[in-house]
C-alpha cells in the first residue's frame, strides 16, 4: 500500500513537473522571434482586458527584453545550447517552438499579461484555489490560428488536431472550450486569451469567464487608478496586486482583525515595474490607499536643509512630509485601533517599556518631529581608538531634523545623558547641535558648518535638483564606494564590479490620489542598455569563478 501510494504520488509529481516545464519552455520559445520582425513597442496591447476581479497581474514584454539584451535570438544567450538540448527530451512541442518561431502568431513587442484570482482553500491546510489566465496580442487572428494549428499538429499529433475541431466562431472572435478540461481559449485580431484553474469545480465554467474577457466587461483598467496608470507606461517587466484580497488568504490573521485593519487602511493596491534603459535599470511602484486620512494629507513642506548635505558623500537621504496630518491619524485612529485588536496588548506593553526607558509614550515621541529629515554618510576612514590607540574605521556622518516640540526632545536627550549615551557619543567623536527648530547629530568637526547653515561642498547641480523636487530622495555614489573598497583593501574582483556603477537613486512622492516610488541604478557606461551590461557582467563573474575553481582532490577512503 505504501509503495503504491508513493509511486502514485511520484506519477502526479512527474505530470505536474512536465506541465510546468512545458509552460516555461513555451515562454522561452517566445523569446526567439528574430529582431528584424519586431515592431515598435510602447502600447499596453490587450492589457486593458484584464478582468476587474483579478487579485494579481504580471506582465512582460519579450520583444523589448530581447532587443535590450543585445541578442537576436534567445538561443544566442550563454548556456541556451545546453538548455535547448535538455528540453528536447521534456517536450517535443516546446522543442519545435524553439526551433521554428514561425509556429507562433503572437506580437512579441506587446506585453503579455498573466492574471489570477485566489480563493481560500476549502480544507484547513489545502492550497488556495487559483483561476486566471494569459492575455497576449496576436499579429492577426489569421496568423495566430495558422501557427496554433501547426504547433498542435506537430506537437500533439492527431489528438491535438481533434481538439481543434471544436474551435468555433462567436461574435467577433474564435473560441475553444471543453467540458472535460478546466481551460479555454479565444482570439481575434486584438487579443489572444487563455483561461484556466487548478480546481475542477472552480474552473468548470471557463467559457463564461472567457467570453466576459473578450467582450471587455468589468475591466480592471476602469476605476482602478494604479492599474490604469500602469498601463500608460511601456514596461519590460511588471505587475499589480490587490493587497487587501491577498491578505484575506492568510490563515494567521483572524477574520475580524483583518476586517478592522482593512477599514482602517482602506483599499490598498500596488503596481510595480522594471525597465532596462540606456545606462541603467529603472524600477517604479505605484500604490493607492483610499483611507480618509490619506485623502486629507497635505503636500510636503519645502526642504530647508539641503545645504547641509555634501556633494560627494557616500550616500545621502532627504525627506519632507506632512507630519501634522500623519501624527493626527496615528494618535486618533491608528494606534488606538491597533491596541483594541487581537494582539494589541503587545503594543500597549511595548509603550509601557518605552515609557519606563525614556519617560515618554508614543504620543510624546510623535510630537517631536516637524516634518523634515536629512542623513548623510559622508566618508569612512581609519582613525586611532582613543582608548587603545589601535586604528579602527571611523564614519563621518550627519543626521538632522526639524523639531516641532523642543521641550519633549530635551526630555529625551536628558534621559539619554543620564544613561551615559551622551558620554559614549562624545567619546566616539560625535556631538549634538540644537539650533532654533533644528536638531543635529554629527562628527565634532562638522558642527561649525552645521551652525553656519551650509557645508563647504554643499550638494549642487543635478543632485541638488533631485533632492529638491522629490518628497523623499536617497542617493548612493558608487564612485565613493569603490574608493572606500580600495582604501580598505577589498578584493580586486569586487572593486572591478563596483567601478562599473555610477549611482543608485530612490525617490517617493504623492501625485494626486497615487503615491509614486521609483529607483534607478545607473552605470558608468551611460549609453549601453542596462540589461546588456548586466548580462555581460554576469558572464565575466562566471568566467572568474571558473578560473578560480580549485582542482578536484581525491580522498583516500582509508585515511579520512
Amino acid at each position: 500500500m505504501t509503495v503504491h501510494s508513493t509511486l502514485a504520488g511520484h506519477g502526479v509529481a512527474v505530470r505536474i513537473n512536465r506541465f510546468i516545464t512545458l509552460l516555461a519552455v513555451a515562454a522561452l520559445g517566445l523569446l526567439i522571434l528574430p529582431a528584424a520582425a519586431q515592431k515598435k513597442a510602447g502600447k499596453p496591447g490587450a492589457g486593458p482586458l484584464v478582468p476587474a476581479d483579478s487579485h494579481f497581474v504580471i506582465s512582460f514584454n519579450i520583444g523589448s527584453l530581447l532587443k535590450k539584451s543585445g541578442h537576436d535570438k534567445i538561443v544566442d544567450l550563454p548556456g541556451m545550447d545546453e538548455i535547448h538540448e535538455e528540453l528536447k527530451d521534456q517536450s517535443e512541442l516546446a522543442a519545435k517552438i524553439l526551433e521554428d518561431p514561425a509556429l507562433l502568431g503572437i506580437d512579441f513587442n506587446q506585453p503579455i499579461y498573466i492574471f489570477g484570482k485566489l480563493s481560500p482553500p476549502e480544507e484547513e491546510f489545502g492550497e488556495p484555489v487559483v483561476v486566471g489566465g494569459m492575455i497576449a496580442s496576436p499579429l492577426s487572428a489569421e496568423k495566430l490560428e495558422a501557427g496554433m494549428r501547426k504547433a498542435v499538429k506537430e506537437g500533439l499529433g492527431e489528438l491535438g488536431t481533434q481538439k481543434l475541431k471544436n474551435l468555433k466562431k462567436e461574435k467577433n472572435y474564435s473560441i475553444l472550450t471543453s467540458e472535460d478540461t478546466p481551460a479555454a481559449l479565444a482570439f481575434n485580431d486584438d487579443a489572444f486569451v487563455i483561461v484556466g484553474g487548478n480546481d475542477e469545480e472552480a474552473a468548470a465554467d471557463m467559457g463564461k469567464l472567457l467570453r466576459s474577457v473578450m467582450a471587455g466587461k468589468k475591466k480592471l483598467s476602469e476605476g482602478e487608478p494604479t492599474f490604469a496608470a500602469y498601463l500608460n507606461k511601456s514596461v519590460d517587466l511588471g505587475g499589480w496586486m490587490n493587497l487587501n484580497a491577498l491578505m484575506e488568504l492568510s490563515p494567521e490573521v483572524p477574520e475580524e482583525q483583518l476586517k478592522q485593519m482593512q477599514e482602517l487602511i482602506g483599499n490598498l493596491r500596488m503596481a510595480g515595474s522594471v525597465d532596462f534603459v540606456p545606462g541603467g535599470i529603472r524600477a517604479n511602484a505605484l500604490y493607492s490607499v483610499d483611507a480618509e486620512y490619506m485623502k486629507k494629507m497635505k503636500p510636503a513642506p519645502k526642504k530647508t536643509m539641503l545645504d547641509l548635505i555634501p556633494q560627494n558623500a557616500v550616500g545621502s537621504f532627504a525627506y519632507a512630509f506632512d507630519i501634522a496630518g500623519t501624527r493626527k491619524w496615528m494618535k486618533e485612529e491608528y494606534l488606538p485601533a491597533l491596541k483594541k485588536m487581537e494582539g494589541g496588548e503587545a503594543i500597549a506593553m511595548a509603550e509601557l517599556m518605552v515609557m519606563g526607558a525614556i519617560g515618554m509614550n508614543f504620543d510624546d515621541l510623535m510630537d517631536i518631529p516637524k516634518g523634515e529629515m536629512i542623513f548623510s554618510f559622508i566618508d569612512l576612514e581609519m582613525a586611532a581608538n582613543p582608548d587603545f590607540g589601535t586604528p579602527e574605521p571611523k564614519p563621518s556622518l550627519v543626521f538632522g531634523m526639524t523639531v516641532n516640540d523642543m521641550k519633549k526632545l530635551d526630555t529625551l536627550l536628558k534621559k539619554l545623558e543620564e544613561e551615559g549615551g551622551m558620554e559614549a557619543m562624545n567619546a566616539a567623536g560625535f556631538d549634538i547641535l540644537k539650533q532654533k527648530d533644528r536638531f543635529f547629530i554629527a562628527n565634532n568637526g562638522l558642527i561649525p558648518a552645521l551652525r553656519n547653515g551650509k557645508m563647504p561642498n554643499a550638494v549642487a547641480g543635478a543632485r541638488r535638483t533631485f533632492f529638491d523636487k522629490n518628497e523623499q530622495g536617497v542617493l548612493v555614489d558608487f564612485k565613493q564606494i569603490a574608493r572606500l573598497a580600495q582604501d580598505f583593501d577589498a578584493p580586486n574582483e569586487v572593486v572591478q564590479v563596483l567601478i562599473k556603477f555610477a549611482e543608485l537613486r530612490f525617490e517617493a512622492n504623492k501625485r494626486g490620489d497615487l503615491y509614486e516610488m521609483g529607483g534607478e541604478l545607473t552605470f558608468r557606461d551611460a549609453k549601453t542598455n542596462g540589461l546588456k551590461q548586466i548580462i555581460k557582467m554576469a558572464q565575466e563573474i562566471e568566467q572568474d569563478i571558473d578560473l578560480e575553481e580549485p582542482p578536484a582532490v581525491e580522498v583516500d577512503p582509508d585515511n579520512r
